[in-house]
């Protein structure tokens, strides 16, 4: 305990500092986090924190913890994401699937 209190007759009032405190699944806000702090097991897919839930992603940890957020395909129309500002596949981290996360997701990494 770091904070301040004071007592009086009536009334006892304690002061603690803020403390952001997580109470996800996952502690991690982004592959790099989980990169640093020693968590990685290669490439593949990981939980996050982000935008307030727990969030699957696939993460690039062979050059340097990139957390991939659009996954657009060969074969997909690119024009699907032009504007397109919600998800589209939340969750999904295959290579082979189209999915996007929303701008708010993105934002809050």
């Amino acid at each position: 305990y770091m904070g301040e209190h004071s007592r009086s007759a009536s009334m006892l009032s304690i002061l603690v500092p803020f403390v952001h405190l997580v109470t996800a699944a996952s502690p991690f806000f982004s592959c790099y986090d989980i990169l640093m702090a020693g968590e990685a097991r290669g490439d593949g897919e990981y939980t996050i924190f982000a935008n307030e839930k727990d969030l699957k992603v696939f993460c690039d940890m062979t050059n340097g913890g990139w957390t991939r957020v659009i996954n657009i395909p060969g074969t997909a129309a690119q024009n699907t994401f032009v504007g397109n500002t919600a998800s589209i596949n939340e969750g999904a981290t295959a290579n082979g699937t189209v999915y996007k996360f929303s701008d708010a997701v993105i934002n809050g990494m």
